[in-house]
């Protein structure tokens, strides 16, 4: 009842100020949202749509019952704004506010959830939340990268590459280390096919030791931090004669990628321990595609693996007849790729976003959702089925 009267005083004594009712400091917006600011920070960054920010919020209905809080879980929520992933209300409040602001939004049932029955929210209610506006975040900006004039640098193997910008020659990739990249990838026709510019979250993959093309594992570690490169990548290098993503990638395909070392972070020293899974009366489930997983543990049903999010993997890779080929349980180094679009095999493709935080399964891939006639040299016969066991620690 307080807090009601509260609201009600602080919307009296209207004026107007750039067509919006302004009510002491309480500002009525033309869709119906009411706001006030609670902590100003005049210096603080404003978002614009398509950043993503990260707030802290409590929300309650006009009587005061408390219906949820980020606060009581001490877990901030981040949100893409202006791409309906959140409510109306939340979509146009968090445009007035600046980094570190606190404000209460008073938001009318068409900007909430309408007359849906939301369990704690009933039809048709008006939603009170007090919020913080706790970070903003900038997409990583980009235009493709511009070789003219400048050097190609052609390596034993046939890679090429050209140097955009240095870096700093003091702060070189090494083992050890994690770099956190942003990258587009073309073919010679121009046609774009991946890349994660214009995203918040760099793909993180492990400077020496990661399982990506050849290509990368080569480039990678004769980067620098705050590097960008125009890389050219044959196609024993890349993906070649099978080609990659159902098409995508042509056969004998020369790949480009503009790469930009964002940062290099030392790598995790935590290790989960390990025991190939057991197996023994769990379902196995069967996709379209012919991929088989078996759940050992569900994880966080509620944490979804979604595409922007970087998934932190744990893996041990086996042959049918037991053979162990790859893993990276024990190193202290999770395996850190985007859940939509990363550059591995067709079936870890399709099983990451199917994973939740916390999740153990084990993966039957066939042979071409792997590798394939060409196999692996070395490691992976040609028209190997392959087994995973995967655990997915962390989404980022």
């Amino acid at each position: 009842m307080k807090r009601t009267i509260y609201l009600l005083l602080l919307l009296m004594s209207a004026q107007f100020v750039n067509g919006a009712v302004v009510k002491n400091d309480t500002v009525k917006t033309k869709s119906g949202l009411k706001y006030i600011i609670t902590q100003k920070n005049p210096a603080g960054v404003k978002p614009v749509s398509g950043d993503k920010i990260e707030a802290h919020y409590t929300g309650t209905l006009t009587n005061g019952k408390k219906f949820d809080s980020s606060r009581d879980r001490n877990e901030t929520f981040s949100f893409v704004i202006g791409t309906h992933q959140v409510i109306e209300g939340w979509d146009e409040g968090f445009l007035y506010l600046r980094k570190g602001e606190k404000a209460t939004f008073v938001i009318p049932a068409k900007l909430g959830y309408g007359s849906q029955d939301m369990g704690d929210i009933p039809p048709n209610s008006t939603l009170i939340f007090d919020v913080e506006l706790v970070d903003v975040q900038k997409p990583e900006p980009y235009t493709p990268y511009s070789g003219k004039g400048k050097d190609t640098i052609k390596l034993a193997s046939g890679l090429k590459y050209i140097v955009i910008s240095q870096g700093n020659p003091n702060e070189k990739a090494a083992s050890g280390q994690i770099a956190s990249i942003f990258y587009a990838g073309y073919l010679t026709n121009g046609e774009k096919f991946d890349g994660n510019f214009g995203t918040f979250g760099p793909f993180d993959v492990d400077v020496i030791g990661s399982r990506v093309i050849g290509g990368w594992q080569e480039i990678l570690p004769l980067m620098n931090k705050g590097m960008k490169i125009r890389v050219i990548i044959p196609p024993n290098l890349g993906y070649g004669e099978k080609g990659a993503g159902q098409g995508i990638i042509p056969p004998n395909a020369t790949l480009i990628f503009d790469m930009y070392l964002k940062e290099l972070k030392k790598a995790a020293v935590k290790a989960p321990s390990y025991q190939p899974y057991p197996c023994e009366g769990k379902d196995t489930i069967k996709l379209a595609s012919g991929l088989k997983y078996i759940v050992i543990n569900p994880g966080d049903v509620s944490a979804r693996a979604k595409t922007g999010q970087t998934a932190s993997i744990y893996y041990a890779g086996y042959l049918e007849d037991g053979t162990k080929f790859d893993g990276n349980f024990g190193s202290g180094h999770p395996f850190k790729l985007p859940v939509v679009g990363g550059q591995v095999i067709a079936g870890w493709q399709e099983i990451i976003p199917l994973m939740n935080r916390g999740m153990q399964l084990r993966v039957i891939i066939p042979s071409n959702m792997g590798y394939g006639e060409q196999g692996y040299p070395g490691l992976i016969p040609p028209n190997a089925t392959l087994i995973f066991d995967m655990f997915l620690e962390e989404l980022l």
